[in-house]
């Protein structure tokens, strides 16, 4: 995550819904709940680890329901991805209605 992402977490947060947040792709360095102002958070990546909730594909997103998830929080993902209008799309399909999508991209 960029250090001006990390700046700006303070504000980001005030943006979310006070709800769940899911950090897609957040993998090896995902955001805290302490960083979201005591919200649960839970990372979704591609890769099984110690920090990963679920383990999914982004651009299929197959175990998350549609319009189930609040909040999404994604920094600096999709410059890594094969298929990023998957990924917008799949994001688009689980948001709850009046989600919030905070990404980050180079």
């Amino acid at each position: 995550m960029r250090p001006s992402t990390v700046h700006n977490l303070p504000l980001i947060t005030r943006l979310f819904l006070n709800d769940d947040v899911y950090d897609m792709g957040g993998g090896y360095n995902p955001i805290t709940s302490q960083m979201m102002g005591g919200r649960k958070v839970y990372v979704v990546d591609y890769l099984p680890h110690t920090n990963v909730d679920i383990v999914d594909n982004l651009q299929y997103l197959s175990s998350i329901e549609d319009n189930s998830v609040p909040n999404i929080f994604c920094a600096d993902v999709m410059e890594h991805i094969e298929n990023p209008w998957l990924v917008i799309n799949q994001f688009h399909r689980v948001l709850k209605p009046g989600g919030i999508l905070f990404l980050t991209a180079p």
